[in-house]
This record gives C-alpha cells, structure tokens and sequence, in this order.
C-alpha cells in the first residue's frame, strides 16, 4: 500500500495520460472503492480540471468521465460519510461544471430542449448551493 501511495503522490497533476495508465493498472490490485483508488480518482478529476482550464473545450468523452467519477465518489461518502462534508462540496464542484456543459452540448445539438436545459441549470444551481453549505462550518470557499 505504501507503494501505492507513493506512486499517487508523484504523479504528474498536469499528465492525464499517466492517471488514466494508472488508474488501469490499479484495477488489477485494488476493489474500485478502495480509498487510495477513490484518491486516486479524485486526483484524476483535479487534473483534468487543471488541464481543461489550460485548454479550450474538453471533449465529450473527458466531460462524461469526469460526471461518472465525480458521481461515484459521492455515492461511496454518502454511505461512509453523509451529510455536509468536505469531500461532498469538493466532488459537487467538480461535478457541475462537466454536467452543465454536456448539457449544453445536448441542447446544441437538438437532443434536449431549452426547458430541460433550464432545468439542468436550475439543479446546478442547487448543487452550487448546497456546495456552498458543505463548505461553510469548516470556513472554506473555493
């Protein structure tokens, strides 16, 4: 474990290429909800975020993995850690901004209409909210 870890904190944040190439081998030796796996994935998303600032647009692709990792760290801490945490805020934030745009894309391309992307804006504002109160009893923003 202490391997794993190690390998974790060397990591480049700027490199998604070597998280995804990490991520694949780690599903040979770790259960998926493992916690360094779920770090490790949490890590993913902040470079993906890092790097998609230094880009244009991400692709669709990049936007659903990040929805899907972000989605599935908040489903394990909501069994292990409900409620206003850290963490919670944290993966709300890194889930908004990708759910936003993909659908944005959808109403783009006719898959969706203008009163369901209203109401993915009105959820994000939701999130954004309740983000926002995850952070307050600890006197953290973004």
């Amino acid at each position: 474990m202490v391997n794993l870890q190690n390998e974790l904190e060397n990591l480049d944040p700027m490199n998604p290429e070597l998280f995804q190439q990490t991520i694949v081998k780690w599903t040979q030796v770790l259960h998926p909800h493992h916690y360094l796996f779920l770090q490790l994935k949490r890590s993913f998303l902040g470079c993906l975020k890092l790097v998609s600032s230094t880009r244009e647009k991400a692709s669709r692709e990049i936007l659903e993995l990040q929805v899907s990792i972000a989605r599935e760290n908040i489903d394990v801490f909501n069994v292990l850690d409900p409620g206003l945490t850290i963490l919670h805020g944290r993966m709300l934030q890194y889930l908004n901004g990708p759910e936003l745009q993909l659908a944005k894309l959808d109403l783009q391309a006719g898959k969706i209409t203008k009163l369901e992307f209203m109401r993915a804006a009105a959820e994000s504002v939701k999130k954004i909210k309740f983000a926002t109160r995850c952070f307050e009893d600890y006197n953290i923003s973004d």
